[in-house]
């Protein structure tokens, strides 16, 4: 899995942090004769817009090519947050 942060690390609050992951992973399908090998990517943006709000949109794709039918997922999320 990869992980890649934008962050000032002398700062307690970033206004950005923008984090990149994927990575494969195999698994024993027991619908399959053979190991399944599934693979994902993503991307997290949380966006700090006033002093204690928080804008937050995140990706997520994953391949399964061994499920017929479902073999991508997609999941998408976002988010408005005030911390108090």
């Amino acid at each position: 899995m990869l992980t890649v942060k934008v962050l000032d690390s002398r700062r307690p609050v970033d206004r950005l942090h923008f984090d990149v992951n994927g990575g494969a992973r195999r698994e024993d399908n027991p619908n399959t004769t053979t190991m399944q090998t599934s693979t994902w990517y993503g991307v997290a943006v949380d966006v700090s817009v006033a002093r204690a709000w928080f804008v937050s949109v995140s990706g997520l794709r994953q391949k399964d090519p061994a499920s017929p039918g479902t073999n991508v997922t997609t999941q998408l999320y976002s988010s408005v947050t005030w911390r108090f």
